[in-house]
């Protein structure tokens, strides 16, 4: 019910994800399934937000996303921070 902030970090060099709900970390267990296999998430055919290129993955995004922000670099937990404030204030 309502808006959640999901951010999700993908490091692929270093082989780290990190996803915050509301801006608070959350483990991968709340939020995509044990053994999900997301070696596929960024592929050739570029980044896929919701389900695979084949249609293939098991659960779909039942979502309305507002916005996407796509960054250069990993997110650290001061970012998350610095977004959070942006969006909910101080």
């Amino acid at each position: 019910d309502g808006w959640m902030h999901l951010l999700v970090s993908f490091d692929l060099k270093e082989g780290i994800a990190t996803a915050w709900a509301d801006f608070r970390e959350i483990g991968w267990a709340d939020f995509i399934p044990a053994g999900t296999d997301m070696s596929g998430f960024v592929t050739r055919r570029g980044i896929n937000v919701g389900q695979d290129v084949t249609g293939s993955f098991k659960r779909w995004l039942h979502a309305s996303v507002d916005e996407v922000m796509i960054f250069s670099r990993a997110l650290t937990e001061e970012d998350a921070e610095n977004l959070r404030e942006y969006y909910l204030g101080k």
